[in-house]
């Protein structure tokens, strides 16, 4: 191979290699996640499967839960509940009908999150709203907010919009406009349940 040859190999790699970089800090990497497959649905609270190496563990970083507003209830390979009262996101924030997880990074790491990606199940008289909030600004504004007609769903949030931290930042999925406060919603689906997304590095 003569040198301008390799020359031009030698470019064409760089470039893969600087494009490979670029959509995985796009994409991101798996913050922490969970699966709630063998779930019978009345578990208290939901332990993650997998969490960053940077990913700091303390007595409730890996767990999901819910809000004072709702209650456990069965449903196989779900993180389910029900008594999801509320007509209106004002009352289901007043009431705590909400689910709950945070991030925590290890201490000299900073975090940015690129996505939250959710599958989510309920029955016919369920919750048909969901709205996603985050304590970076008190839960002031919506990451998002979706209307589910179906009975299953697979909700993916950019996340783009949070400034990037090296603090806690906690997460409530909240749910309202439910027919029958008897009726239930929660995380199932084909394999991860939920997924959070982005870059966890040191400062060092």
């Amino acid at each position: 191979m003569n040198h301008r040859c390799f020359s031009q190999v030698s470019l064409i790699f760089m470039i893969l290699f600087l494009f490979m970089t670029l959509v995985s800090n796009v994409q991101g990497e798996t913050i922490i996640a969970w699966d709630f497959e063998g779930y019978t649905g009345e578990e208290k609270t939901g332990e993650a499967i997998e969490k960053h190496p940077f990913f700091m563990v303390t007595d409730s970083s890996l767990y999901i839960r819910r809000g004072p507003g709702i209650k456990h209830v069965p449903n196989n390979n779900r993180f389910n509940a029900n008594s999801w009262a509320e007509a209106d996101l004002i009352s289901a924030l007043s009431q705590g009908d909400y689910f709950e997880w945070e991030i925590v990074p290890d201490p000299g790491c900073r975090l940015t999150l690129t996505s939250i990606t959710m599958q989510l199940e309920r029955s016919s008289t369920g919750p048909s709203f969901f709205t996603l909030r985050s304590s970076q600004d008190h839960f002031e504004s919506d990451l998002g907010t979706w209307e589910i007609s179906n009975t299953s769903a697979i909700i993916t949030v950019d996340l783009s919009s949070l400034e990037e931290t090296d603090s806690r930042i906690l997460f409530r999925l909240y749910g309202y406009g439910n027919s029958s406060a008897a009726g239930s919603a929660g995380f199932e689906g084909v394999g991860k349940d939920l997924i959070v997304e982005g870059t966890l590095v040191s400062k060092v």
